[in-house]
């Protein structure tokens, strides 16, 4: 399949915002429509070739006709291709698909894995498609592109964007908690953030330079928080093509909020997508990349696990940036 086609002959939706920000509960919310073949997080380059030759970061002008082909390509590549590190067998039925096939066309190649080295990364097989590949409408995941979604959005009008984002404490909060749980490293770090927020977008965001530089390695993290999700939205808040969700309105509203998403994809909202809501919700599990959470509990869960301190140097960043908007009432308070 061609990689215009790929693109024009399809709904296209992105859905983008920093990793902690509750994107993979969103992007499950989307794929459990039994319209949407979903792809989490394709463009991770560490594991997976589609994305490589292009940048995270991408102004919109100039036009740069070779980071636009690549990215073109990549979408081709990344939904007619498998790759176990990253998508699972299907959690939930598809009507394109003949999900038993695919099921096992799925263990297949996870057996294959086991028994080989690398990552085997292999073409869907036609023959799991029920209907013509070119009514499937095709969702992707990004924690790493923020700054491209407005380069995004003037060299590929067509696709829907998503983007979400999430009170700073709480991503701090979970970031934190990432490098106590997890093992990561990098909070605050220059050697891991330059690239991304210097030179900084916005004329602006200058007043972030003495913080960023001579900062804590808190203040620094605010900071690329602050640029990362204040330059899509001084860039595209007019755009009807962009739809932001703010993670606390999905928390408290999950239905209503993810009914507003699925009517900005033009994707129907069905009993899947009802009971998916449910059963996200309904249950709270303590794993820290569960989707399984009782958002009442998550959400001003970081209010006891940051200091008082901490909250405080939030607090007075956030209230600094126009992005203070999308809470009007402390979460803290």
């Amino acid at each position: 399949m061609g990689s215009e086609r790929t693109i024009r002959q399809h709904e296209f939706l992105f859905m983008g915002g920093l990793q902690r920000s509750g994107t993979t509960w969103l992007g499950k919310l989307l794929d459990a429509s039994p319209q949407v073949l979903y792809k989490n997080e394709p463009d991770n380059w560490a594991k997976l070739p589609f994305f490589r030759d292009v940048p995270s970061r991408l102004d919109p002008t100039p036009d740069n006709a070779r980071h636009r082909d690549a990215y073109r390509r990549g979408i081709a590549e990344c939904f007619w291709t498998h790759s176990t590190d990253f998508y699972r067998p299907p959690e939930f039925e598809k009507d394109f698909l003949r999900n038993g096939l695919f099921r096992l066309e799925t263990l297949a190649l996870r057996a294959r894995r086991k028994l080989g080295s690398g990552v085997p990364v292999q073409r869907i097989p036609r023959f799991v498609f029920k209907r013509p590949i070119a009514d499937v409408r095709l969702v992707m995941k990004s924690v790493i592109s923020n700054l491209r979604l407005a380069w995004i959005h003037e060299h590929f009008p067509e696709i829907r964007l998503v983007m979400i984002i999430r009170h700073p404490g709480a991503y701090v909060s979970s970031w934190l908690r990432g490098q106590n749980q997890e093992g990561w490293s990098g909070f605050g770090d220059r050697a891991r953030l330059d690239e991304t927020v210097l030179p900084f977008p916005h004329p602006d965001q200058e007043r972030y330079r003495s913080t960023y530089e001579n900062g804590s390695d808190l203040e620094r993290e605010l900071v690329y928080w602050l640029v990362a999700n204040e330059t899509p939205v001084l860039a595209l808040a007019d755009s009807p093509r962009l739809k932001l969700v703010v993670y606390e309105d999905l928390c408290a509203d999950p239905e209503g909020v993810l009914r507003g998403v699925y009517e900005h994809c033009d994707v129907p909202f069905g009993d899947s997508a009802r009971k998916f809501v449910q059963a996200s919700t309904s249950v709270h599990e303590d794993a820290y990349r569960s989707v399984l959470k009782d958002p009442t509990r998550t959400v001003n869960r970081w209010r006891d696990e940051l200091s008082a301190e901490e909250i405080a140097v939030v607090e007075q960043h956030l209230g600094a940036s126009f992005l203070s908007k999308y809470w009007p009432r402390s979460v803290a308070a």
